[in-house]
């Protein structure tokens, strides 16, 4: 009979070992099942949306100045306009000396913030051929003297150089020029 227990007590283990090795295998395989159902799927996986932040630089800025609210280019140098110019034209009149001394300002793509809209800018051709940038209609330009952003040196020059400023010109302004300007 000792010998009958034995046996028993070593079949028990024999049992035991084959039984915990098919679970450890079975729990093996399962996870293998599942870990694999985690990497690929039936379906085409669809690809996850990238949310891009675009961070852009307005080409046309408004600035506050001992003016008011004045328009300015990227690096904040005021920016003018000239009151012989015929605002909707599509024409500048400023060429040669005049040009050197009041530069055009252009840019190919206009970018601007609120309170200013692009749709009040558009870029014209003059007869040479360049482009220059408008607001309302009004060619725009720099002038030489400036020297640092802010500086409104341009304004009232020889009584037909003024700053632009932002909203200043309405319909009203672009049909009788009555109140763009200080002297009517």
């Amino acid at each position: 009979m000792a010998h009958a227990g034995g046996i028993a007590r070593c079949l028990g283990k024999v049992i035991l070992c084959e039984t915990l090795r098919f679970f450890s295998l079975s729990l093996l395989l399962l996870q293998q099942y599942f870990l694999a159902g985690c990497t690929q799927s039936q379906q085409p996986a669809q690809p996850t949306p990238v949310v891009t932040l675009q961070t852009t630089t307005d080409t046309i800025k408004v600035a506050d100045s001992s003016l008011g609210r004045i328009l300015t280019d990227t690096n904040c140098m005021t920016l003018y306009y000239f009151i012989t110019d015929i605002p909707a034209s599509g024409a500048s009149t400023c060429y040669g000396k005049c040009e050197t001394a009041w530069p055009i300002f252009t840019v190919d793509s206009i970018v601007v913030s609120s309170p200013i809209h692009a749709a009040d800018f558009s870029t014209i051709t003059r007869t040479d051929g360049t482009k220059q940038t408008a607001y309302q209609g009004w060619p725009l330009y720099y002038w030489q003297n400036d020297k640092k952003p802010g500086d409104v040196l341009g304004e009232n020059v020889q009584n037909v150089w003024y700053v632009a400023k932002a909203g200043l010109y309405g319909d009203d302004c672009l049909q009788t020029r009555s109140w763009c300007f200080p002297d009517g």
